[in-house]
């Protein structure tokens, strides 16, 4: 079990913890072995039927389980993968924006969010965060080698509205391992 996987485990399992685990990936080692309640969301219906529960999770309710949105899908349902560059250049499925919006809704403002490994070349994604306003998130990019992707999407949805702030990617790029930055960010939710 690598480091990373052995931090989320660890993170899930802080009783304050009020952490949301979206991933694009299909495969389920997030889940496996978590240890802790969670709700697994996969499908439209899953974002349509577990709404209310997920905006109470993220209104404060850690008591309802842990979300893991997998936007997506999971090798789970080979249905509900989306896995080509038509599907992702559809753009999420409404019952995805809804609940990631509702998350948004609910939350302090900006939301702390924290970008691991991810390279910024989801079509889907990066059409719903084109729509935010640039001050909806607080955006956090972890990658030991990041690309161009990020670059380029940096540059043309965050730029023009983090520079009247005086923010550049370079304030907000941590250079490390998903491995690395999860047991660090293990360590210092634990002393929290």
């Amino acid at each position: 079990v690598r480091p990373g996987r052995k931090a989320l485990r660890e993170i899930a399992a802080l009783k304050r913890r009020r952490v949301i685990i979206m991933t694009v990936n299909f495969d389920r080692l997030v889940e496996d072995g978590l240890g802790t309640d969670c709700r697994v969301l996969y499908t439209p219906q899953h974002y349509e039927d577990h709404l209310d529960e997920l905006r109470s999770y993220a209104a404060g309710d850690i008591d309802s389980p842990l979300p893991i949105l997998k936007l997506h899908g999971s090798i789970e349902d080979a249905q509900s993968l989306i896995a080509t560059i038509d599907t992702t250049s559809a753009g999420l499925h409404k019952n995805v924006r809804t609940a990631l919006n509702a998350i948004l809704a609910v939350s302090d403002s900006p939301l702390q969010w924290v970008w691991v490994g991810c390279s910024m070349r989801d079509k889907d994604m990066n059409a719903w965060l084109g729509g935010l306003s640039g001050d909806a998130l607080d955006e956090w990019w972890v990658d030991p080698l990041p690309g161009v992707a990020l670059d380029d999407f940096f540059s043309a949805r965050r730029a023009p509205t983090w520079s009247q702030r005086g923010l550049s990617l370079e304030d907000r790029l941590v250079i490390d391992s998903a491995d690395g930055f999860l047991r660090d960010l293990a360590e210092h939710l634990k002393a929290y």
